[in-house]
């Protein structure tokens, strides 16, 4: 069985449900850095890296709370496969840092760990 994702770094922000950020190489040598991972209400969810959204000018665009809007640059063809890929990122990042999920750290962090393993990840 081979490895579903591996965890090479996490980086802890602990801001509201954001609790990090972590690189990720996959079986076919895609590596994505910036995965952030968030926890809310006993649950735990990974989302592909984005960029923020802005004008014709640069300027970042806000919502109606003034929090930058972001722009996803990954998609998934169904919620299935977003789940799965999420749930994979979340293994992961449990079998590298383990702490990780806990209590998120001050200092960015590398590992070599295998993550979780998973025959149906085409990543």
């Amino acid at each position: 069985m081979r490895p579903a994702a591996i965890c090479t770094e996490w980086k802890p922000i602990g801001k509201n449900s954001l609790i990090g950020a972590a690189k990720i190489e996959f079986p076919s040598g895609m590596v994505m850095d910036e995965v952030l991972v968030f926890q809310a209400a006993g649950r735990r969810w990974a989302m592909p890296p984005g960029r923020p959204m802005v004008d014709a000018a640069g300027v970042v665009l806000r919502d109606a709370n003034g929090k930058p809007r972001y722009v996803q640059l990954i998609d998934f063809v169904d919620k299935a496969a977003r789940s799965r890929w999420s749930d994979a990122v979340i293994a992961a990042v449990r079998a590298a840092f383990p702490e990780a999920l806990e209590t998120p750290r001050a200092e960015p962090r590398t590992a070599t760990t295998e993550g979780a393993r998973d025959d149906d990840m085409p990543f």
